[in-house]
Protein backbone atom coordinates (compact mmCIF):
# COMPACT_ATOMS: atom_id res chain seq x y z
CA UNK A 1 0.00 0.00 0.00
CA UNK A 2 1.53 3.64 -1.10
CA UNK A 3 2.69 5.72 2.05
CA UNK A 4 1.57 8.98 3.08
CA UNK A 5 4.22 11.42 3.10
CA UNK A 6 3.61 11.92 6.41
CA UNK A 7 4.24 8.39 7.22
CA UNK A 8 0.85 7.09 7.48
CA UNK A 9 -0.83 4.54 5.14
CA UNK A 10 -2.64 6.02 1.92
CA UNK A 11 -6.10 3.95 2.85
CA UNK A 12 -9.07 5.27 0.80
CA UNK A 13 -11.22 5.40 3.76
CA UNK A 14 -8.70 7.63 5.21
CA UNK A 15 -7.68 9.99 2.10
CA UNK A 16 -11.72 10.42 1.46
CA UNK A 17 -12.19 11.70 4.89
CA UNK A 18 -9.30 14.19 4.51
CA UNK A 19 -10.85 15.08 0.73
CA UNK A 20 -14.20 15.61 2.80
CA UNK A 21 -12.86 17.69 5.44
CA UNK A 22 -10.82 19.46 3.18
CA UNK A 23 -14.15 20.22 1.07
CA UNK A 24 -15.82 22.30 4.33
CA UNK A 25 -12.40 24.12 5.38
CA UNK A 26 -11.63 25.93 1.94
CA UNK A 27 -12.75 26.57 -2.08
CA UNK A 28 -11.57 23.95 -3.49
CA UNK A 29 -13.84 21.67 -5.62
CA UNK A 30 -14.02 17.85 -5.52
CA UNK A 31 -12.16 17.11 -8.46
CA UNK A 32 -9.46 19.66 -7.54
CA UNK A 33 -8.80 17.84 -4.42
CA UNK A 34 -8.76 14.13 -5.97
CA UNK A 35 -6.43 15.32 -8.56
CA UNK A 36 -3.99 16.49 -5.90
CA UNK A 37 -4.53 13.23 -4.11
CA UNK A 38 -3.69 11.40 -7.20
CA UNK A 39 -0.47 13.60 -7.28
CA UNK A 40 0.45 12.65 -3.83
CA UNK A 41 -0.46 9.33 -4.05
CA UNK A 42 0.60 8.08 -7.87
CA UNK A 43 0.66 4.26 -6.73
CA UNK A 44 -2.63 3.72 -5.23
CA UNK A 45 -3.70 0.88 -7.15
CA UNK A 46 -6.74 0.95 -9.41
CA UNK A 47 -8.92 -0.54 -6.80
CA UNK A 48 -8.46 1.98 -4.27
CA UNK A 49 -8.63 4.76 -6.36
CA UNK A 50 -11.76 3.15 -7.60
CA UNK A 51 -13.33 3.44 -3.88
CA UNK A 52 -11.50 6.50 -2.94
CA UNK A 53 -13.67 8.40 -5.55
CA UNK A 54 -16.87 6.13 -5.03
CA UNK A 55 -16.59 7.90 -1.26
CA UNK A 56 -15.83 11.21 -2.15
CA UNK A 57 -18.62 11.84 -4.68
CA UNK A 58 -20.99 9.54 -2.85
CA UNK A 59 -21.13 10.98 0.04
CA UNK A 60 -21.53 14.65 -2.00
CA UNK A 61 -24.10 13.32 -4.00
CA UNK A 62 -26.17 11.96 -0.89
CA UNK A 63 -24.45 14.17 1.73
CA UNK A 64 -28.74 15.54 2.70
CA UNK A 65 -29.46 11.75 2.93
CA UNK A 66 -26.66 10.76 5.29
CA UNK A 67 -26.98 13.54 7.22
CA UNK A 68 -30.91 12.62 8.01
CA UNK A 69 -30.53 8.93 8.56
CA UNK A 70 -27.44 10.32 10.65
CA UNK A 71 -29.67 12.09 12.80
CA UNK A 72 -32.05 9.74 13.18
CA UNK A 73 -29.42 7.36 14.80
CA UNK A 74 -27.42 9.72 16.86
CA UNK A 75 -30.40 11.44 18.18
CA UNK A 76 -28.75 15.17 17.48
CA UNK A 77 -27.93 17.11 14.27
CA UNK A 78 -25.01 16.28 12.68
CA UNK A 79 -23.69 19.97 12.58
CA UNK A 80 -23.16 19.71 15.97
CA UNK A 81 -20.39 17.02 15.88
CA UNK A 82 -16.92 18.22 14.73
CA UNK A 83 -16.24 18.18 11.10
CA UNK A 84 -14.29 14.89 11.45
CA UNK A 85 -16.43 12.69 12.98
CA UNK A 86 -19.25 14.01 10.59
CA UNK A 87 -17.84 13.18 7.49
CA UNK A 88 -16.10 9.43 9.06
CA UNK A 89 -20.23 9.20 10.04
CA UNK A 90 -21.04 9.70 6.35
CA UNK A 91 -18.51 7.87 4.98
CA UNK A 92 -20.13 4.85 6.80
CA UNK A 93 -22.86 5.18 6.29
CA UNK A 94 -22.92 5.89 2.56
CA UNK A 95 -21.35 2.12 2.68
CA UNK A 96 -24.09 1.00 4.43
CA UNK A 97 -26.46 2.58 2.42
CA UNK A 98 -25.69 2.06 -1.13
CA UNK A 99 -22.47 -0.23 -1.51
CA UNK A 100 -23.60 -3.66 -2.07
CA UNK A 101 -20.56 -5.04 -2.42
CA UNK A 102 -19.23 -4.15 1.41
CA UNK A 103 -20.32 -5.70 3.88
CA UNK A 104 -21.76 -3.77 6.40
CA UNK A 105 -19.68 -5.20 9.25
CA UNK A 106 -16.47 -4.33 7.30
CA UNK A 107 -17.72 -0.91 6.61
CA UNK A 108 -18.48 -0.59 10.70
CA UNK A 109 -15.02 -2.05 11.51
CA UNK A 110 -13.19 0.33 9.33
CA UNK A 111 -14.98 3.27 10.38
CA UNK A 112 -14.32 2.63 13.93
CA UNK A 113 -10.74 1.78 13.41
CA UNK A 114 -11.00 5.27 11.54
CA UNK A 115 -11.78 7.38 14.22
CA UNK A 116 -9.37 6.28 16.76
CA UNK A 117 -6.47 7.07 13.55
CA UNK A 118 -7.67 10.45 13.68
CA UNK A 119 -7.72 10.93 16.85
CA UNK A 120 -11.63 10.21 18.10
CA UNK A 121 -10.77 7.40 20.02
CA UNK A 122 -13.24 8.62 23.11
CA UNK A 123 -16.25 8.54 20.33
CA UNK A 124 -15.33 4.84 19.10
CA UNK A 125 -17.61 3.68 20.44
CA UNK A 126 -20.40 6.17 19.73
CA UNK A 127 -19.65 5.39 15.84
CA UNK A 128 -19.59 1.79 15.96
CA UNK A 129 -22.95 1.82 17.82
CA UNK A 130 -24.61 4.55 15.25
CA UNK A 131 -23.25 2.42 11.94
CA UNK A 132 -24.26 -0.85 13.83
CA UNK A 133 -28.42 0.61 14.42
CA UNK A 134 -27.62 1.67 11.06
CA UNK A 135 -26.61 -1.58 9.57
CA UNK A 136 -29.31 -2.85 11.17
CA UNK A 137 -32.78 -0.60 10.93
CA UNK A 138 -31.49 2.37 8.38
CA UNK A 139 -33.95 1.16 5.02
CA UNK A 140 -37.29 1.70 8.12
CA UNK A 141 -36.40 5.37 9.09
CA UNK A 142 -38.88 7.61 7.92
CA UNK A 143 -38.45 10.15 4.97
CA UNK A 144 -40.48 14.03 6.17
CA UNK A 145 -43.67 13.69 4.84
CA UNK A 146 -44.40 15.24 1.40
CA UNK A 147 -47.67 16.58 2.12
CA UNK A 148 -46.69 18.41 5.03
CA UNK A 149 -43.36 19.17 4.55
CA UNK A 150 -42.77 18.89 0.75
CA UNK A 151 -39.49 21.19 0.42
CA UNK A 152 -38.02 18.55 3.73
CA UNK A 153 -39.07 15.70 2.02
CA UNK A 154 -37.19 16.49 -1.76
CA UNK A 155 -34.43 17.88 0.57
CA UNK A 156 -34.38 14.82 2.26
CA UNK A 157 -35.13 11.95 -0.62
CA UNK A 158 -33.16 13.98 -3.42
CA UNK A 159 -30.34 14.69 -1.22
CA UNK A 160 -30.46 18.92 -2.44
CA UNK A 161 -30.20 21.99 0.24
CA UNK A 162 -33.01 23.11 0.93
CA UNK A 163 -33.30 26.55 -0.46
CA UNK A 164 -32.62 25.33 -4.20
CA UNK A 165 -35.75 22.98 -3.70
CA UNK A 166 -37.63 25.81 -2.60
CA UNK A 167 -36.91 27.97 -5.45
CA UNK A 168 -37.95 24.95 -7.61
CA UNK A 169 -40.81 23.87 -6.34
CA UNK A 170 -42.08 27.75 -7.08
CA UNK A 171 -40.87 27.14 -10.35
CA UNK A 172 -41.36 23.91 -11.58
CA UNK A 173 -43.97 22.41 -9.17
CA UNK A 174 -43.22 19.13 -7.29
CA UNK A 175 -43.59 16.50 -9.62
CA UNK A 176 -40.96 18.03 -11.90
CA UNK A 177 -38.80 19.27 -8.79
CA UNK A 178 -38.74 15.36 -7.93
CA UNK A 179 -37.90 14.09 -11.11
CA UNK A 180 -35.09 16.95 -11.45
CA UNK A 181 -33.72 15.50 -8.31
CA UNK A 182 -33.66 12.22 -8.79
CA UNK A 183 -32.03 12.69 -11.97
CA UNK A 184 -29.44 14.66 -10.62
CA UNK A 185 -28.66 11.89 -7.70
CA UNK A 186 -27.83 9.42 -10.66
CA UNK A 187 -24.53 8.43 -11.75
CA UNK A 188 -24.34 10.92 -15.03
CA UNK A 189 -23.20 9.15 -18.42
CA UNK A 190 -19.47 9.48 -19.86
CA UNK A 191 -20.00 10.65 -22.97
CA UNK A 192 -16.69 11.60 -25.95
CA UNK A 193 -16.60 14.15 -28.37
CA UNK A 194 -15.15 12.46 -31.71
CA UNK A 195 -11.93 14.82 -32.64
CA UNK A 196 -12.54 15.21 -36.33
CA UNK A 197 -8.96 16.33 -36.60
CA UNK A 198 -7.81 12.10 -36.34
CA UNK A 199 -11.07 10.17 -36.95
CA UNK A 200 -14.63 9.80 -37.31
CA UNK A 201 -17.73 9.01 -35.43
CA UNK A 202 -18.22 5.40 -36.59
CA UNK A 203 -14.65 4.61 -36.35
CA UNK A 204 -13.73 5.74 -32.88
CA UNK A 205 -17.59 4.36 -31.11
CA UNK A 206 -15.91 0.62 -32.71
CA UNK A 207 -12.19 1.55 -30.77
CA UNK A 208 -14.66 2.55 -27.85
CA UNK A 209 -16.42 -0.95 -28.51
CA UNK A 210 -13.40 -2.27 -26.31
CA UNK A 211 -14.13 -0.30 -22.87
CA UNK A 212 -17.59 -0.06 -23.31
CA UNK A 213 -20.97 -0.27 -24.71
CA UNK A 214 -21.10 2.89 -27.31
CA UNK A 215 -23.87 4.48 -29.31
CA UNK A 216 -24.33 7.63 -31.01
CA UNK A 217 -25.74 10.87 -30.11
CA UNK A 218 -29.26 11.91 -31.43
CA UNK A 219 -28.44 15.52 -30.31
CA UNK A 220 -24.86 16.16 -31.23
CA UNK A 221 -22.81 14.55 -34.53
CA UNK A 222 -19.90 14.13 -32.60
CA UNK A 223 -21.00 12.62 -29.63
CA UNK A 224 -20.52 9.02 -28.59
CA UNK A 225 -22.34 7.75 -25.02
CA UNK A 226 -21.27 5.12 -23.08
CA UNK A 227 -22.07 2.87 -20.80
CA UNK A 228 -21.17 -0.60 -18.96
CA UNK A 229 -17.83 1.39 -18.52
CA UNK A 230 -15.04 -1.06 -17.61
CA UNK A 231 -12.20 1.45 -16.59
CA UNK A 232 -12.08 4.87 -16.11
CA UNK A 233 -11.44 6.86 -19.49
CA UNK A 234 -8.32 8.49 -18.85
CA UNK A 235 -6.65 4.77 -19.09
CA UNK A 236 -8.09 4.38 -22.60
CA UNK A 237 -5.92 4.38 -25.60
CA UNK A 238 -8.03 6.61 -27.74
CA UNK A 239 -7.97 9.51 -24.97
CA UNK A 240 -4.26 9.36 -24.64
CA UNK A 241 -4.19 9.97 -28.27
CA UNK A 242 -6.46 12.48 -28.79
CA UNK A 243 -8.87 11.11 -31.19
CA UNK A 244 -11.62 12.04 -28.37
CA UNK A 245 -12.82 14.39 -25.68
CA UNK A 246 -15.15 13.35 -22.87
CA UNK A 247 -17.71 15.82 -23.20
CA UNK A 248 -21.40 15.65 -21.99
CA UNK A 249 -24.02 16.57 -25.13
CA UNK A 250 -25.26 19.55 -24.08
CA UNK A 251 -21.76 20.90 -23.70
CA UNK A 252 -21.48 20.09 -27.39
CA UNK A 253 -24.48 21.81 -28.55
CA UNK A 254 -22.72 25.34 -27.61
CA UNK A 255 -20.48 24.35 -30.31
CA UNK A 256 -22.49 23.14 -32.86
CA UNK A 257 -24.92 25.65 -32.02
CA UNK A 258 -21.72 28.65 -32.50
CA UNK A 259 -21.32 26.93 -35.76
CA UNK A 260 -17.71 28.07 -36.17
CA UNK A 261 -15.98 28.03 -39.72
CA UNK A 262 -13.05 27.33 -41.48
CA UNK A 263 -10.93 30.36 -42.22
CA UNK A 264 -12.48 32.64 -39.68
CA UNK A 265 -11.80 34.79 -36.60
CA UNK A 266 -13.53 33.10 -33.59
CA UNK A 267 -12.93 33.91 -29.74
CA UNK A 268 -13.77 31.48 -26.53
CA UNK A 269 -14.04 34.13 -24.06
CA UNK A 270 -13.60 32.24 -20.85
CA UNK A 271 -12.30 28.73 -22.36
CA UNK A 272 -11.32 27.13 -18.84
CA UNK A 273 -9.72 23.58 -19.69
CA UNK A 274 -10.39 23.79 -23.15
CA UNK A 275 -13.61 21.36 -24.08
CA UNK A 276 -15.01 23.84 -26.17
CA UNK A 277 -11.68 25.56 -27.46
CA UNK A 278 -11.24 21.95 -28.58
CA UNK A 279 -15.02 21.29 -30.62
CA UNK A 280 -14.19 24.78 -32.21
CA UNK A 281 -10.81 24.32 -33.83
CA UNK A 282 -12.04 20.98 -34.87
CA UNK A 283 -15.23 22.61 -36.86
CA UNK A 284 -12.77 25.19 -38.04
CA UNK A 285 -10.65 22.40 -39.09
CA UNK A 286 -7.58 24.12 -38.03
CA UNK A 287 -8.20 26.78 -40.72
CA UNK A 288 -8.66 30.12 -39.17
CA UNK A 289 -7.85 32.62 -36.04
CA UNK A 290 -8.93 31.16 -33.20
CA UNK A 291 -8.27 32.98 -30.01
CA UNK A 292 -8.63 31.23 -26.54
CA UNK A 293 -8.48 33.52 -23.58
CA UNK A 294 -9.31 32.91 -19.72
CA UNK A 295 -7.84 34.51 -16.34
CA UNK A 296 -7.08 31.73 -14.70
CA UNK A 297 -3.42 31.10 -15.78
CA UNK A 298 -3.17 27.56 -14.93
CA UNK A 299 -6.64 26.38 -16.75
CA UNK A 300 -4.68 27.82 -20.12
CA UNK A 301 -1.65 25.55 -19.52
CA UNK A 302 -3.79 22.59 -19.13
CA UNK A 303 -5.63 23.90 -21.88
CA UNK A 304 -2.54 24.46 -23.94
CA UNK A 305 -1.52 20.86 -23.34
CA UNK A 306 -4.75 19.25 -24.28
CA UNK A 307 -4.62 21.50 -27.44
CA UNK A 308 -1.45 19.34 -28.72
CA UNK A 309 -3.06 16.05 -27.58
CA UNK A 310 -5.77 17.03 -29.73
CA UNK A 311 -3.31 17.91 -33.02
CA UNK A 312 -4.78 21.82 -32.69
CA UNK A 313 -2.83 24.06 -33.81
CA UNK A 314 -4.91 27.21 -35.10
CA UNK A 315 -5.58 28.22 -31.24
CA UNK A 316 -3.72 31.38 -29.77
CA UNK A 317 -4.23 31.43 -25.84
CA UNK A 318 -4.21 34.46 -23.93
CA UNK A 319 -4.55 35.49 -20.54
CA UNK A 320 -7.37 37.76 -20.16
CA UNK A 321 -9.87 39.37 -18.06
CA UNK A 322 -12.83 39.86 -20.45
CA UNK A 323 -15.14 40.92 -17.40
CA UNK A 324 -12.88 44.45 -18.14
CA UNK A 325 -13.74 46.53 -20.71
CA UNK A 326 -9.99 47.41 -21.24
CA UNK A 327 -8.86 43.57 -21.94
CA UNK A 328 -10.71 44.21 -25.61
CA UNK A 329 -8.19 46.60 -26.44
CA UNK A 330 -6.00 44.94 -28.78
CA UNK A 331 -8.35 41.81 -30.14
CA UNK A 332 -9.95 42.09 -32.84
CA UNK A 333 -13.24 41.76 -34.14
CA UNK A 334 -14.80 38.68 -34.82
CA UNK A 335 -16.88 36.60 -36.52
CA UNK A 336 -18.35 34.22 -33.79
CA UNK A 337 -18.10 34.98 -30.33
CA UNK A 338 -18.13 31.81 -27.94
CA UNK A 339 -19.39 33.29 -24.41
CA UNK A 340 -19.63 30.22 -22.12
CA UNK A 341 -19.91 32.07 -18.77
CA UNK A 342 -19.05 31.53 -15.60
CA UNK A 343 -21.95 30.44 -13.75
CA UNK A 344 -23.61 28.52 -10.85
CA UNK A 345 -22.99 25.54 -12.33
CA UNK A 346 -26.52 24.32 -10.69
CA UNK A 347 -27.25 22.32 -14.25
CA UNK A 348 -24.56 19.89 -13.35
CA UNK A 349 -25.13 18.76 -9.86
CA UNK A 350 -24.66 15.55 -10.77
CA UNK A 351 -21.53 15.66 -12.14
CA UNK A 352 -20.24 18.05 -9.30
CA UNK A 353 -22.14 17.15 -6.51
CA UNK A 354 -19.99 19.14 -4.57
CA UNK A 355 -21.35 22.46 -5.92
CA UNK A 356 -25.12 21.89 -4.13
CA UNK A 357 -23.46 22.26 -0.72
CA UNK A 358 -21.37 25.06 -1.17
CA UNK A 359 -23.40 27.49 -3.50
CA UNK A 360 -26.14 29.75 -2.10
CA UNK A 361 -28.47 32.28 -2.88
CA UNK A 362 -26.70 34.88 -2.45
CA UNK A 363 -24.13 33.81 -5.46
CA UNK A 364 -27.00 34.47 -8.07
CA UNK A 365 -26.94 38.00 -8.31
CA UNK A 366 -22.84 37.65 -8.18
CA UNK A 367 -22.65 35.54 -10.66
CA UNK A 368 -25.07 37.38 -12.81
CA UNK A 369 -23.78 40.93 -12.52
CA UNK A 370 -20.70 39.57 -13.70
CA UNK A 371 -22.02 37.62 -16.31
CA UNK A 372 -23.93 40.80 -17.59
CA UNK A 373 -19.89 42.57 -17.54
CA UNK A 374 -19.14 39.82 -19.81
CA UNK A 375 -22.01 40.15 -22.44
CA UNK A 376 -22.00 43.79 -22.61
CA UNK A 377 -18.04 43.51 -23.15
CA UNK A 378 -17.92 41.17 -25.91
CA UNK A 379 -20.57 42.11 -27.80
CA UNK A 380 -18.45 45.50 -29.51
CA UNK A 381 -16.13 42.78 -30.30
CA UNK A 382 -18.76 40.91 -32.72
CA UNK A 383 -18.68 41.75 -36.61
CA UNK A 384 -21.86 43.10 -38.25
CA UNK A 385 -23.52 39.81 -39.19
CA UNK A 386 -21.51 37.44 -37.01
CA UNK A 387 -22.99 34.97 -33.96
CA UNK A 388 -22.66 35.27 -30.33
CA UNK A 389 -23.39 32.41 -28.63
CA UNK A 390 -24.12 32.88 -24.29
CA UNK A 391 -24.15 29.79 -22.51
CA UNK A 392 -24.28 28.44 -18.87
CA UNK A 393 -24.21 25.22 -17.44
CA UNK A 394 -27.58 26.62 -15.10
CA UNK A 395 -31.27 26.69 -15.59
CA UNK A 396 -31.77 29.54 -13.07
CA UNK A 397 -33.03 32.64 -14.17
CA UNK A 398 -30.93 34.93 -12.72
CA UNK A 399 -28.08 33.34 -15.09
CA UNK A 400 -30.38 32.93 -18.31
CA UNK A 401 -33.51 35.14 -19.75
CA UNK A 402 -32.58 37.55 -17.48
CA UNK A 403 -29.13 38.06 -18.51
CA UNK A 404 -30.41 37.85 -22.65
CA UNK A 405 -33.03 40.04 -22.29
CA UNK A 406 -32.19 43.20 -20.64
CA UNK A 407 -29.44 43.03 -23.02
CA UNK A 408 -31.52 42.85 -26.07
CA UNK A 409 -33.27 45.68 -24.70
CA UNK A 410 -30.49 47.68 -24.04
CA UNK A 411 -28.91 47.05 -27.00
CA UNK A 412 -31.32 47.14 -30.49
CA UNK A 413 -28.46 46.31 -33.09
CA UNK A 414 -28.54 42.97 -31.81
CA UNK A 415 -31.12 40.20 -32.11
CA UNK A 416 -31.52 36.20 -31.61
CA UNK A 417 -30.13 34.36 -34.25
CA UNK A 418 -32.39 31.79 -34.95
CA UNK A 419 -30.89 29.98 -37.86
CA UNK A 420 -29.56 26.63 -36.95
CA UNK A 421 -27.69 25.21 -39.77
CA UNK A 422 -25.16 23.64 -37.38
CA UNK A 423 -28.11 21.58 -35.22
CA UNK A 424 -29.73 18.11 -36.05
CA UNK A 425 -33.02 17.91 -35.60
CA UNK A 426 -33.29 16.35 -32.22
CA UNK A 427 -31.35 19.85 -30.97
CA UNK A 428 -33.24 22.09 -33.58
CA UNK A 429 -36.29 20.80 -31.51
CA UNK A 430 -35.06 22.22 -28.10
CA UNK A 431 -35.07 25.31 -29.27
CA UNK A 432 -38.24 27.25 -27.62
CA UNK A 433 -39.96 29.96 -30.16
CA UNK A 434 -38.02 33.19 -28.76
CA UNK A 435 -34.59 30.97 -30.21
CA UNK A 436 -32.87 29.96 -26.66
CA UNK A 437 -31.99 26.31 -26.18
CA UNK A 438 -32.42 24.63 -22.39
CA UNK A 439 -30.78 20.86 -21.65
CA UNK A 440 -32.31 19.16 -18.70
CA UNK A 441 -30.94 16.34 -16.74
CA UNK A 442 -34.57 14.96 -15.89
CA UNK A 443 -36.11 15.65 -19.59
CA UNK A 444 -33.17 14.90 -21.79
CA UNK A 445 -30.49 13.13 -20.10
CA UNK A 446 -27.67 15.86 -20.57
CA UNK A 447 -26.32 18.16 -18.04
CA UNK A 448 -28.64 21.27 -17.96
CA UNK A 449 -27.74 24.21 -19.92
CA UNK A 450 -29.04 27.32 -21.24
CA UNK A 451 -27.80 28.43 -24.57
CA UNK A 452 -28.59 31.09 -27.01
CA UNK A 453 -27.38 32.71 -29.93
CA UNK A 454 -27.32 36.43 -31.09
CA UNK A 455 -26.46 38.15 -34.03
CA UNK A 456 -25.46 41.82 -34.37
CA UNK A 457 -27.31 43.14 -37.24
CA UNK A 458 -25.64 44.45 -40.47
CA UNK A 459 -26.25 48.08 -40.68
Amino acid sequence: MPQDPSGGQADPRRLGLDVLNRLESGHRTLDHLLEDIHRRFPGLGRRDRALLHSLSFGVQRWRGRLDWILAHFAHQRPETLSVPLRNLLRIGLYQICFLDRIPHAAAVNTSVQLAKAIGERRRAGFVNALLRNAARAHQTVPLPDPDAVPDTHLAVSCALPRWLVRRWLKRLGFSQTAALGAALTAQAPITVRTNLLKTIPANLARTLAKEASARFSIYTPLAVRLTSVRRPPAAWPAIQAGTCQVQDEAAQIVGDLLNAQPGETVLDACAGLGGKTGHLAQLMKNHGHLIAADAVPAKLERLARGMRQLGVINVEIRTLDLTHADAMAGLPRFDRILLDAPCSGLGVLRRNPDIKWRRTSKDLPVYQARQQRLLANLATQLKPGGRLVYAVCSMEPEETTAIVDPFLNSHPEFDIDRAVEGLLPAARALMDPRGALVTTPHHHGMDGFFMVALTRLRT
